[in-house]
């Protein structure tokens, strides 16, 4: 099963360091939007509800402002139908 996974950080962002390396540790695929580039910066505040944080990471439908580990793990189980996301 593929799934999406979307960050949107932007160069210098420890945390956004943080969540990509989550990601490639696992071997996950993910697309990187910089949110310095005004289309992308858009596109991130309509998901997050306007909220200028970053990372915000997106894993199939549901997305969190954070690069904490038990939580995007938590995501990845429910969006691959294994679990909640708490």
């Amino acid at each position: 099963m593929s799934l999406e996974v979307v960050i949107y950080g932007s160069a210098g962002c420890h945390w956004c360091k943080v969540a990509k390396d989550f990601f490639d540790i696992r071997n996950i695929t993910y697309k990187y939007k910089d949110v310095t580039d005004p289309l992308n910066l858009k596109e991130m505040l309509e998901i997050n509800g306007g909220q200028k944080a970053i990372p915000t990471i997106v894993i199939g439908d549901h997305f969190t402002i954070c690069a904490n580990g038990k939580k995007l793990e938590a995501m990845l189980k429910a969006a691959k139908g294994l679990g909640a996301a708490d």
